[in-house]
């Protein structure tokens, strides 16, 4: 009888100890008002690769916003967070254009945050969670797509979703927390 091998596994763990890993980093956004594109807003310098996790919060306790256009063209990260502490400057997302992916977005979390959304495409492939200790957390679709699998409207806090334009098709939307909303 011939003895076979299995040459797939093999090549397989060769192939894998031969690749470099794939590095994620978290890159947190640096200006106080600009544009994702800009590569000397994030911290650490450069743009975020899709396996990394981006994070937009008020820069040296000013309001802030991240403008993300057409010009922006098509970019994908791991997670989007949008979070600040009470108190301080505001942090916001405006999407006019151009086209987002995520795995998560989170808007608010353990402070305040809002998305605002006039056109392009956000497409998250698992979990928007729009949530914070109070309504300072926002989501507002006026115009685009909204893409999620589950949107969470509140998750142990409060969260606030308004859609006046564009499209949000969701698997599902969870609305919890006493105060949060879902207005249309």
């Amino acid at each position: 009888m011939r003895r076979r091998f299995a040459p797939a596994p093999l090549a397989l763990a060769m192939a894998l100890m031969a690749a470099p890993g794939a590095q994620s980093a978290t890159k947190t956004w640096a200006c106080t008002a600009s544009y994702w594109d800009y590569e000397d807003c994030w911290s650490p310098l450069g743009l975020p690769a899709p396996t990394d996790d981006a994070l937009v919060a008020a820069v040296g306790g000013m309001d802030t916003v991240l403008r993300f256009d057409d010009f922006t063209d098509h970019r994908a990260v791991s997670r989007l967070t949008v979070n600040t502490a009470l108190g301080g400057g505001s942090a916001t997302f405006e999407q006019s254009g151009g086209s987002l992916s995520t795995r998560d977005t989170t808007i608010g979390g353990t402070g305040k945050g809002s998305f605002r959304q006039t056109g392009g495409l956000h497409s998250v492939s698992s979990s928007l969670v729009v949530d914070g200790p109070t309504v300072e957390a926002m989501y507002r679709l006026e115009g685009g797509s909204l893409t999620t699998r589950t949107s969470f409207v509140g998750l142990g806090g409060v969260g606030r979703f308004e859609q006046t334009g564009g499209t949000h098709n969701s698997q599902e939307v969870l609305l919890t927390g006493d105060s949060s909303q879902y207005l249309m």
